[in-house]
């Protein structure tokens, strides 16, 4: 199946990073699934009416292009049988900040990442093109998480 993202932006736009990666690309999709729901908490700026610092906590969904759109990741299984060892495949992380208050969750902001991965030979090439919101998140920070 191709897994292609119809409107993925510009090259010229886009973060390129290469890294050596002798594995397939079935190790950087599992990668993926390890984020997909981890939480953790930052310090970030709200801008409301008590300006100031605020703990926030930043929640990370991914999404995997599937007939030229984006969905959530379906089963590990039915997903690891369908990735080539190399290739094109695209992906988009978004990045929900919550303040928690005493019983709920208020949603503040919300940053999106669009991800191209190349795997050619043994180089990995990521263009990670930010799309929305203020980028509270930097493109090495979801580069690191990538990594491992």
């Amino acid at each position: 199946m191709r897994r292609i993202y119809r409107n993925f932006p510009s090259y010229k736009t886009a973060q390129v990073f290469k890294m050596r990666f002798p594995e397939s690309l079935k190790t950087f999709v599992k990668r993926l699934y390890e984020i997909e729901g981890y939480r953790d908490r930052v310090q970030t700026y709200s801008t409301g009416l008590r300006a100031g610092p605020v703990e926030v906590e930043r929640v990370f969904r991914v999404h995997i292009a599937e007939h030229g759109d984006f969905v959530p990741l379906p089963d590990m299984g039915d997903l690891v049988s369908d990735i080539p060892d190399a290739g094109k495949m695209d992906f988009r992380i978004k990045i929900d900040y919550l303040l928690e208050t005493h019983d709920y969750e208020v949603p503040m902001y919300t940053d999106e990442f669009l991800i191209r991965a190349d795997k050619a030979n043994d180089v990995l090439t990521l263009y990670i093109h930010h799309v929305r919101g203020l980028q509270r998140t930097a493109t090495a920070e979801i580069l690191s998480f990538l990594e491992g």
